[in-house]
């Protein structure tokens, strides 16, 4: 696998960017990934999620994990991370 960007481009920087001109903390941002490209958009956000059918590297990192691809594991890393906090502002 190969990705082809200009210099400097990462969704980790492209994150960091949309959240700086949204006023939204790093903190409130939560990242679901599968694969090497997801590494700095992972280490950005507050909240990083793996999903269980990822990349073995991204599992030693020791972010949250969540199910596979056929486990609606964005599905469920969703409930579980942002709903979940949304339910107990109410």
């Amino acid at each position: 696998m190969i990705d082809v960007i200009p210099p400097g481009c990462s969704k980790g920087s492209s994150l960091a960017e949309w959240a700086a001109l949204r006023g939204i903390a790093r903190e409130e941002i939560l990242a679901i990934g599968d694969n090497h490209n997801d590494v700095e958009m992972l280490s950005f956000a507050g909240i990083p999620v793996v999903m269980g059918n990822s990349v073995p590297a991204l599992k030693t990192y020791g972010w949250h994990e969540t199910g596979t691809n056929d486990e609606s594991g964005v599905a469920s890393a969703i409930e579980r991370f942002a709903l979940r906090e949304t339910a107990s502002c109410a």
